[in-house]
């Protein structure tokens, strides 16, 4: 492993503040999430469907009885979620609760699950726009109880940018981090203290342009939070961005949790591009309690590399492009089902951008480092795709391609083979500029 950062410098951050929904919320003080537990087989399961998903998105959620027969649609059906821009969605373990951020809304909203299919009622709200100090974060699970809400800012004003003699330093990154807690027997919503740094990276890499654009995906792990992120460039001397370049290496924030002290950036030179993903997740913790974490940038091998005690294991890689096939392969982030398979959403560059519907998934295979191109409809558009559900030992998505109806896919783990899977209820095709973005 390549010699870990300076340390990065903590300044602000523990406060009392007031909130306009938080006066009345209990502190969230749980010392330590756990491994997610395993899923009820009594549950209730809902089917997501995006409006405009690369716009101002309007994110409708439906519930499913059944993913092996039946018919599935949106036509004047469904629940929608509060959303300015979009909503990032996930559900509690057995479903009865969905938890939603509010993108540009700044709210976190709590809905209750009814008996009938679009039958959702709002159980609780808080608002963390003050202590995260944006409206505009991200948003993701890290244990049954408990997700984080983090963002990172830089800006090229003169409070953004460090200056020594004249000459160009640094563009500041600063972070800030939440933990928001989750109660699943009624649903309430409570905040943790927030925290707020600046992100320092090597210092030859800063004075050269480069600065944190991006920060999400966590996952947790022993007391450990990682945390991926987006390196962008600009020139030093313009500010304008420098679109041409990638990372060399990977790298990974690492702090304490749920504390969110002793931040340090690891690094790694087994893997090269961004760690943060595009609202699919890109870390997963296994049974063992390691984390296995995507490393994707077009133009770069596309890998999975593993974080054990707030470390790189510099003993694995598996490289996900010489896998499937050796072609240039792009990713914004992938699925865990169990005992070390996952599943991964992925596209060719070469035969479009992630927003075209160039798409496919994979069945990989951590422990002995394989992976199989599953035989699913083409004309896939995964780009957003946000999340599955394992039910009964099987893992379960929604494939609709742009042009035709679709299905609920029932994936078997245990299947090496590229027709591993059965094909269940049918999912009506949206209008047009319409995506399903997963199953909750």
């Amino acid at each position: 492993m390549r010699s870990t950062n300076r340390l990065i410098t903590v300044s602000a951050v523990v406060a009392a503040l007031v909130l306009p929904f938080a006066a009345c919320k209990k502190k969230d003080t749980t010392p330590e999430d756990t491994l997610p537990t395993p899923t009820p087989e009594s549950r209730n399961y809902h089917l997501a469907f995006a409006v405009d998903p690369e716009g101002q998105s309007a994110t409708y959620f439906l519930q499913v009885s059944d993913f092996k027969s039946g018919n599935y649609d949106f036509d004047n059906k469904g629940f929608q979620l509060a959303s300015t821009r979009t909503a990032r969605p996930y559900s509690s373990p057995n479903g009865q609760y969905v938890y939603s951020y509010d993108y540009l809304g700044g709210q976190v909203y709590s809905y209750k699950a009814g008996s009938g299919a679009g039958d959702y009622s709002e159980a609780d709200r808080i608002n963390p726009t003050a202590a995260i100090g944006s409206n505009a974060a991200r948003f993701t699970k890290v244990g049954d109880e408990a997700c984080l809400l983090h963002v990172v800012t830089s800006n090229t004003t003169a409070t953004g940018i460090v200056t020594e003699g004249g000459n160009f330093v640094r563009r500041k990154s600063m972070g800030s981090f939440i933990r928001i807690g989750t109660n699943n027997s009624d649903g309430k919503l409570s905040m943790g203290s927030p925290a707020q740094f600046e992100i320092m990276l090597d210092e030859a890499e800063m004075t050269s342009g480069v600065y944190v654009s991006r920060i999400d995906a966590p996952a947790v792990a022993n007391g450990k939070v990682y945390y991926g992120y987006a390196r962008s460039k600009m020139n030093t001397s313009t500010y304008a961005a420098v679109n041409s370049y990638t990372p060399s290496d990977a790298n990974i924030l690492v702090m304490d949790y749920p504390s969110f002290a002793n931040p340090k950036v690891i690094r790694t030179a087994k893997a090269a591009g961004n760690t943060n993903g595009y609202r699919t997740p890109v870390a997963h913790t296994n049974e063992s309690g390691e984390v296995y974490q995507m490393v994707s940038s077009i133009g770069k091998e596309l890998k999975i590399l593993k974080l054990k005690d707030g470390a790189f294991d510099e003993s694995y890689e598996f490289n996900l492009t010489s896998a499937l096939g050796g072609d240039g392969i792009a990713s914004n982030g992938w699925f865990y089902a169990k005992n070390g398979i996952g599943y991964i959403p992925y596209f060719k560059p070469a035969n479009g951008a992630a927003s075209t519907p160039n798409w496919y998934v994979a069945r990989i295979d951590l422990v002995n480092k394989t992976a199989v191109k599953l035989n699913l409809p083409s004309n896939l558009w995964l780009q957003q795709y946000q999340n599955s559900v394992i039910k009964d030992g099987k893992f379960i998505m929604a494939i609709v391609p742009n042009d035709a109806d679709g299905n609920f896919y029932i994936f078997d783990p245990a299947s090496t083979s590229a027709d591993g899977f059965e094909k269940g209820a049918t999912i009506k095709k949206g209008g047009a500029n319409t995506a399903y973005i997963g199953v909750f």
